[in-house]
């Protein structure tokens, strides 16, 4: 069982508590380490280099009748960039800090009796990279999803607060 969070400051989108219910689908991210080859006295010797990982969080969300995921991911992105014609930015690349459309990402994980694990995973930095078509289906019974992929920094786990 586990949730993610995405905290609401600065979207109108997003509800007081921020967007937690809903994500069907979440990514622990994995790791790699470059290696740095050394040679001594004719044998290669291995060391870990730099850390490196995707840089990019896959999520699934479940739509509802109040389209409150497409309404928060579609403001987020235009945020980044406006394409609204009727606008007086259309068009333009906003010329913003970085912490204006960042957000930190917890997705925090529980037991099967609902008591947290202790633990969280926090993507820092994140941004919405790509909001994937989600499909419509009259003649199916399965709900509409959203799939988004955000961009992050870097991620650590921490103790659940």
């Amino acid at each position: 069982m586990f949730e993610v969070w995405i905290p609401s400051e600065g979207f109108n989108s997003f509800t007081q508590e921020g967007f937690i219910i809903r994500a069907k689908t979440a990514v622990i991210p994995g790791r790699d380490f470059e290696q740095i080859e050394t040679f001594f006295m004719g044998t290669k010797q291995l060391f870990p280099g730099k850390a490196t990982f995707s840089n990019a969080l896959q999520v699934t969300f479940d739509e509802f009748e109040d389209q409150t995921v497409t309404k928060a991911l579609y403001e987020w992105q235009q945020k980044i960039f406006d394409y609204n014609p009727n606008s007086g930015t259309a068009g333009q690349q906003q010329v913003l800090a970085k912490r204006d459309y960042t957000k930190t990402i917890i997705v925090k994980m529980y037991r099967s009796n609902g008591e947290s694990l202790g633990k969280q995973i926090k993507f820092y930095n994140c941004w919405p990279k790509t909001i994937d078509d989600a499909q419509l289906d009259m003649q199916s019974s399965d709900k509409v999803q959203r799939s988004c992929t955000f961009a992050y920094d870097f991620w650590l786990i921490e103790d659940a607060g």
